[in-house]
This record gives structure tokens, sequence and C-alpha cells, in this order.
């Protein structure tokens, strides 16, 4: 969303940017150049300034980045294996990517880290921040997103929990303060939880707790130091997949989903609910088919 509460959509099957006014209206929309089509697991490609400046993280791993109008600002590389993107107030453009690799069929454990890139509005690198090695088999970052104040949070996922397939869940998150240094790391036991996905006014953090195929989703709130706030059922089930999740200066959450896997491309949908402080639906729109 922009200052305005304008939301922006990304739409990886067809890489476009759908802008619709916060009743639902299609502003505009534009097309994001890339090499082939995207994959509906790409909710964290888009992120949106609070003057509307949106930044794709494109298929190759570059950033394109577009005016309210949709016209191209700019574009740049970005670092090899990245995952998601996030902006900040300034504009700076933050992209998140994962470090090191599985060794197969290696007794040991592999190990790997985040990195994030922090760029100018024009693609500039300013700096490069790292989080801790993790010593486990498969080390997946997953989440990234930025405060008022312009602090940096960053999720990765781990192989702790073995669910079936031992996919990475989100284990560990990591917040930096805006000089690049880790101020806060949180660790619930045991537990996992969700990638990072939106931090409020007030500094509350919004994370998207799911299983292991994505099928069912919650929307987990804390607090700036970690404390749980509260917790709402996601749509998995009524409406599968990419789940993504922003808050708006009122405390608001405008929530996207879609429906996807095992259906024909023409009837696959997205929709874009809002809710309520207390986690109440009290808009939605969509329904957008894919040709």
């Amino acid at each position: 969303m922009d200052r305005h509460n304008a939301v922006y959509v990304w739409d990886s099957l067809e890489s476009r940017v759908r802008k619709f006014s916060p009743s639902g209206k299609l502003l505009n929309w534009w097309h994001v150049v890339q090499a082939t089509p995207g994959s509906p697991w790409a909710p964290n490609h888009l992120a949106v300034d609070p003057q509307g400046n949106s930044s794709v993280l494109t298929l190759t791993g570059g950033i394109r980045r577009y005016s309210p109008s949709g016209k191209l600002l700019e574009h740049w590389a970005a670092a090899p294996n990245a995952v998601a993107v996030a902006a900040g107030g300034s504009g700076n453009v933050f992209v998140l990517s994962r470090i090191g690799t599985v060794q197969p069929n290696s007794p040991q454990p592999a190990g790997g880290n985040a990195r994030v890139d922090k760029y100018s509005p024009q693609g500039s690198l300013l700096a490069t921040w790292r989080t801790p090695t993790i010593v486990v088999k498969d080390v997946e970052p997953d989440g990234i997103a930025v405060d008022s104040r312009g602090n940096v949070y960053v999720t990765v996922g781990t192989d702790n929990s073995c669910y079936k397939v031992c996919l990475p869940m989100t284990s560990v998150m990591y917040r930096f303060d805006p000089a690049g240094a880790i101020t806060f790391t949180y660790i619930p036991g045991r537990k996992t939880f969700g990638p990072i996905s939106a931090v409020d006014r007030q500094g509350n953090l919004y994370l998207l707790p799911h299983d292991f195929a994505f099928d069912s989703m919650n929307i987990l709130k804390l607090s700036p130091t970690g404390t749980k706030l509260a917790q709402w059922p996601g749509f998995g089930g009524i409406l599968k997949q990419a789940l993504l999740l922003q808050v708006d200066g009122n405390g608001r959450m405008i929530v996207t989903s879609s429906k996807v896997r095992g259906l024909s491309p023409r009837q696959r949908s997205a929709v874009v609910r809002i809710l309520s402080p207390a986690g109440k639906q009290i808009a939605q729109f969509g329904q957008i088919l894919v040709r």
C-alpha cells in the first residue's frame, strides 16, 4: 500500500502490477518485463513505498522500480538467490537473499544465512548486512519487512520441523537497526512460526504461520518484543496458496490470497480482504481471472 491506502497487487503469472483504490476499484495496471512467466509462489516480490513507487523482484533476480502511474524509473541487478523485497519510507529498497547451499549426500549439515542488501531509490548499493550462520541442512530466508523507524526484520526457515518432506519452516527472526546492527533475535523455543509480512506504526509484527504445503495459513500478531497479542485463522481451504498481508495507518489488515493449484487457467483467481484491527473482515474485492 501507499500512504493513500491504494493497494498494489503483484500478479506473478501474468507479470503485472495491479493498482486498486481502497474500495477495490482498478485504477491502473502495468506489465513487468520478465524472461518467462512467473510462479504463483512469489508473494514477496513486490514492495511499495509510501509515495506509491513500486519495486518488483523479477525472476532473474533484478529489481524494476516504477512510479505510481507505472512508468519505469530504474532497474538494476540484485544479489544471486534473491527471495524477497521490501521498501522503506525514504524510498530505499531492501532485497533479501539466501547464502549457502545444501551439500547432497553429505553427512555434515551445510549451513547458511540470510543477506540483506540496502539500495537507494536509484539502485545504488548502500549497505549489505548478514544474519548469523545457522548450521543445519536447509536454511531458507523467507520474509522481510521494514518499519517506520527504518528497522528491518528478517525471518529465516530451517529444516528443524522435518514435517513430511523436511521443508524449511520459519524458526528465527532478526531485527536490524537502520545502521545494520542486530538488536533483536526471536527464537520461541522449539516452535516454528510464519514469515514476517508487515510491521504496524506501533511496531507490532505480523507473521504468517503455515503448514508445509501452504494449504492452511494464519495471521500471528506479536508485540515488538515477541509477545503474542493475537492470532486469526487464515483462508486455507477457501483460497489456497500464497497469502500476503500489509497493515495500513489505521491498523487495518489487507490480505491477499489466491486459488491456483489444480485448476485450469480460467479458474485461477485472487481475492483481497480488508480486516479490522480485531481481525474481522470488513470488505473484499478481487476474483481476478488469469486468462
